[in-house]
């Protein structure tokens, strides 16, 4: 290492370079197994090794080295490269920040979130691959390098190689390729309910987020200033028909967010799409994405079309073939083709992801991302057809006309006949349900109409897609484009992830799904040795909603105040006790299950049920329960963290509760001689009597919702669902 830093004070010539290179590449292997052991038996922790090959084998290299005692700037410990390019081989190092210095070996602390800038040149166009080697380990948990043109993040933990290619002769790049080492993203804000930002929002790291039905929004209101700045956003979406991005704001200022004015910024745009298995979904993108834009979710794998998943826009020249809506042959399957094909931007398709999970749709596209988050009105074009044979026939005038479009960052469309160019009785037609789900041959019965004559407003999820007819009175095609009209960014449900917040430990994040239509919600436990017990604004966040309408609501409570929060930062301690809250809009199966985004601390995570009287630890499997209608219920579960708890809890006695299981039916914590009733929704009674015990139960036949209606000590009126 020594030899490096006497020749980087050599004059820099041509020839002398030359000469020097050979010497330097001989001397430095054998620096490499001589010399660095012994220096890290001293001081480094991690050393890192790093090449770029061509095609032939010629190669260049780098090191990156870690150790308590390093600087940050340029010290013993770093060493400056001889060449930036050199003209039959590839040339690759890091850039020390505070001067651009090109470095062969650089050290540093280590910290977590660090950023290094790497450099490199090629001599000529060709495919070069990018390699890490751990030399020694010992702090580093993530290495992830970034390439900034195409977007890939590739974790070199893992896969420690990274192929790309150049179009011709690269003197020199500093800006392409980007490494990320220990960087922790964590959650120091989730707002859920109905919040106005009217001033500055920053994050220097990534923001991602995340939405669902009913759960409240946040509205940017420009006219303040406000700022939204982030190298990278993500947009998360289930499966139902929900919200991302909403324009609800309709002041004079036209709304948008500022801040995200220029091409770079941000850089990128993922919508992280979740799709069950076996199931065709709708959806519609805000951005065009080609085929090696779809990915599998957090990673650098492109998902393969036609085999890991199978997409289909609506054909509406076939539709106007007066083939009918069902007809298969309406749906074309779209071009796998990785560059060219894909999706388009504000169009319908119908989605089938094999392995379901989460897909992520990329873009770094600095107009289509300029567009996305434009202050100004959205359109989507789309073409009409009519059938040049049997034109006068009714089949083939209700065939005309049909487009299948999707919307784009709006919620709220304010629909008139201008929508629909040319026919003022322009219709729409729209799911109004809960999932996206589709079968491939949908019928009109799952769809509203609205006749597009008036001001009408209608509530459509974000890139949920929906049908639309407009005037076409001649065989062949028309041009025609819907308008969205401008209106403030708002944000639904956001987590801020910003790269300057101190490391959590243990991050963990629970989920109240119900079983029936997989809406869902959820709150964090995190923890971290500077958290503080009682409430702190930039480690906790205050749950705005304990009740949705159409799905569950669930949190934990802030000890000694019975606060409901959406996260709950910590010290770890062992034994520690969290009371969790949870409303319900409708009697029904529902599951709490557990996700450890990251776990250092944690060993167990024990979930008592004190009506039911059972436990489980959520890091080893989820929990399924039945309950009726709840509002604000605080009482019935616990959460145990690192504990030793064996005790058997405290079953409520004060409440009823009921399950079905193969088809019988379960009244429990009854009082003696409490009445039953069980009633189907027409009114009958299905069965009745009298609780001889704290139990009464009943066969059922048929399968549906039924209420239990308890007269007596017990009064109490639940529904339950017999699946």
């Amino acid at each position: 290492m020594y030899i490096c830093k006497t020749f980087a004070v050599l004059e820099n010539n041509y020839n002398s370079l030359k000469i020097m290179r050979k010497i330097f590449f001989s001397l430095f292997f054998i620096g490499a197994f001589f010399t660095f052991p012994l220096k890290v038996s001293a001081s480094t922790t991690d050393q890192l090794y790093f090449a770029l090959t061509a095609q032939d084998g010629s190669f260049d290299r780098f090191y990156l080295e870690f150790a308590d005692n390093f600087s940050e700037g340029y010290g013993i410990e770093d060493a400056v490269t001889l060449s930036t390019f050199f003209d039959d081989q590839p040339a690759f190092w890091s850039v020390l920040e505070e001067s651009s210095a090109p470095l062969v070996v650089q050290g540093f602390p280590m910290i977590d979130n660090r950023v290094v800038r790497l450099g490199f040149s090629v001599p000529g166009a060709g495919t070069y691959t990018i390699s890490m080697q751990k030399l020694l380990q010992t702090d580093l948990r993530s290495i992830v390098l970034i390439d900034n043109v195409t977007g890939i993040e590739t974790n070199l933990l893992t896969t420690p190689t990274y192929t790309f290619s150049t179009t011709g002769t690269v003197n020199v790049d500093e800006s392409r390729f980007t490494l990320l080492i220990n960087y922790i993203t964590v959650t120091p804000m989730l707002v859920s309910g109905n919040v106005l930002i009217s001033g500055p929002m920053r994050s220097d790291g990534q923001v991602h987020v995340f939405s669902g039905t009913n759960v409240g929004k946040i509205d940017i209101d420009n006219t303040s200033g406000a700022t939204l700045k982030a190298d990278t956003i993500i947009l998360y979406s289930d499966d139902t028909s929900d919200g991302l991005l909403r324009n609800l704001n309709t002041t004079t200022s036209g709304g948008g967010v500022q801040g995200i004015a220029t091409a770079v910024q941000p850089a990128k745009v993922i919508m992280r799409k979740t799709f069950e298995a076996g199931k065709y979904t709708y959806f519609s993108l805000p951005f065009p994405v080609t085929p090696n834009g779809v990915l599998t979710a957090g990673t650098s794998s492109m998902l393969a079309g036609g085999t890991d998943y199978g997409a289909w826009g609506f054909d509406a020249q076939v539709r106007a073939e007066n083939l009918g809506f069902t007809n298969p042959a309406v749906w074309k399957e779209i071009d796998y083709t990785p560059a060219t094909g894909g999706f388009a931007k504000g169009m319908g398709y119908q989605f089938y992801y094999v392995a379901g999970g989460n897909v992520d749709f990329i873009t770094t596209n600095a107009a289509d991302i300029n567009s996305l988050f434009a202050q100004s009105s959205k359109t989507v074009n789309y073409t009409m057809y009519m059938s040049g044979s049997n034109s006068n026939s009714v089949q083939a005038q209700l065939d005309a006309g049909w487009a299948f479009i999707g919307g784009l960052n709006s919620t709220v469309y304010a629909l008139n006949g201008t929508n629909i160019p040319d026919y003022a009785g322009g219709t729409v037609w729209y799911r109004d349900m809960l999932t996206s789900q589709a079968t491939n041959s949908q019928s009109y019965s799952s769809y509203k109409e609205v006749v597009l004559s008036g001001s009408e407003t209608l509530n459509v999820g974000p890139y949920t897609p929906f049908y639309i007819q407009g005037s076409i009175v001649s065989p062949g095609n028309a041009p025609g484009t819907f308008t969205y009209s401008g209106g403030g960014l708002s944000l639904e449900n956001v987590t801020f992830r910003s790269s300057n917040e101190e490391p959590i430990k243990d991050q963990l994040y629970f989920v109240l799904s119900s079983d029936n239509n997989k809406s869902f919600d959820r709150f964090y436990l995190n923890f971290a040795d500077n958290y503080v017990e009682s409430y702190r604004a930039i480690e906790d966040a205050v749950k705005m909603s304990t009740h949705y309408t159409k799905s569950p609501a669930v949190w934990s409570l802030l000890d000694g105040a019975n606060q409901p929060l959406v996260v709950n930062g910590l010290p770890m301690k062992d034994e520690r006790e969290v009371q969790m809250g949870f409303s319900v809009p409708e009697a029904g199966d529902y599951t709490i299950s557990l996700e450890p985004l990251h776990q250092q601390d944690v060993k167990n995570v024990i979930l008592v049920d004190n009506v039911t009287g059972k436990k489980v630890d959520l890091l080893q499997t989820s929990y399924s329960f039945n309950t009726g209608t709840v509002d604000g219920e605080n009482g019935r579960f616990a959460l145990y963290i690192n504990s030793s708890y064996t005790g058997t809890p405290t079953i409520k006695s004060d409440e009823v509760y009921t399950y079905v299981k193969d088809n019988l039916l379960t009244v429990k914590n009854l009082s003696e001689g409490d009445k039953v009733q069980v009633l189907d929704l027409a009114g009958r009674t299905v069965a009745s009597g009298n609780a001889s015990g704290k139990e009464f139960s009943v066969a059922l036949s048929q399968k549906g919702i039924y209420i239990v209606n308890v007269k007596g000590e017990k009064a109490s009126v639940v529904k339950v669902l017999n699946k």
